[in-house]
């Protein structure tokens, strides 16, 4: 967000305060800024989700409000420019905006596979939009006079794919609103406590510990997947670039069979699809049979 000018971002600029919520038993999170400007304080509410019930899309719905009267712009888009470990991930970028939605597409140099990203944001408010078309990235400046006291919100879906996806998106990102998919996605989380929720007696932080465990363990499940398998730290960090360790048999494969069979199911057709590495494996040990890897990727060689 920039107000007068100027940018008002963490961690560069110190908030007057902020706070974060993770409301995991609706998969949601939530923050509040609040920074103090030359001429008085603004303040920023964001809310944001990846949808549970299309697992494709992601929402967000971020409000702008200030206590003076201000020439506000708010700066969202798509950034490409993603970096692992070995520098950047994709070799190849190509960005666009078109019928309202605006789009990156990335080429992976190790095995070339296409990620696209798209989004379509709505404004609740009067507001000059224009649109950069930077170099690996778009980006959408969203201008507008702020008057004291008033809020100003805008609402965005998002959707990634990938040339490597098991299963289509459900619909078309411009056809359904923030409210919409946020009732979907909810539904959905009921759904799946109804079968997981762990209620202890007398000990509500041991209680608050375990559910929190859980809905990790759900964020992380591959639903609607083929033989595929939960890489260490499920879907964060880079330092293990989606390798499956044996941890996930050892420690969490229990918790799918007594809640999501289909799930279990899914976590062992990736050993058996993989039955090739572990064969290389083992032959490499002078061993009969198979060898499963401590670490393994596709093929499910160590």
């Amino acid at each position: 967000v920039k107000v007068g000018g100027k940018k008002y971002s963490l961690p560069e600029n110190e908030p007057v305060s902020h706070e974060q919520i993770l409301d995991f038993e609706n998969g949601l999170h939530s923050r509040k800024t609040v920074w103090q400007t030359d001429n008085g304080n603004i303040t920023i509410k964001c809310e944001r989700f990846a949808s549970m019930s299309r697992r494709h899309l992601f929402a967000m719905r971020y409000t702008f409000a200030s206590d003076f009267e201000c020439d506000a712009e708010i700066v969202t888009g798509i950034d490409g420019d993603v970096w692992d470990i070995n520098g950047p991930h994709f070799v190849k970028m190509h960005t666009g905006y078109e019928g309202g939605v605006s789009y990156v597409t990335g080429v992976t140099g190790e095995k070339n596979i296409f990620v696209t990203v798209r989004d379509t944001v709505n404004t609740e408010f009067s507001a000059v939009v224009e649109t950069e078309n930077a170099n690996k990235g778009i980006y959408r400046h969203i201008s507008f006079k702020a008057e004291p006291g008033k809020e100003y919100s805008i609402e965005k879906i998002a959707e990634i794919t990938t040339s490597e996806d098991d299963f289509k998106p459900q619909g078309e990102i411009t056809e359904i609103t923030y409210t919409e998919l946020k009732a979907e996605h909810t539904a959905e989380w009921a759904r799946i406590w109804d079968i997981s929720k762990i209620t202890i007696d007398g000990d509500d932080e041991a209680m608050y510990a375990l559910n929190y465990s859980i809905y990790h363990l759900n964020c992380i499940a591959p639903r609607e997947m083929k033989g595929k398998s939960i890489a260490a730290r499920g879907l964060s960090g880079q330092v293990y670039k989606g390798a499956v360790f044996w941890d996930t048999e050892m420690f969490m494969i229990d918790y799918y069979i007594h809640t999501e069979p289909q799930i279990a199911k899914t976590l062992l057709q990736y050993r058996i699809d993989t039955l090739v590495g572990a064969r290389k494996k083992a032959k490499e040990y002078g061993l009969k049979g198979a060898y499963y890897a401590w670490e393994s990727q596709d093929g499910g060689y160590e």
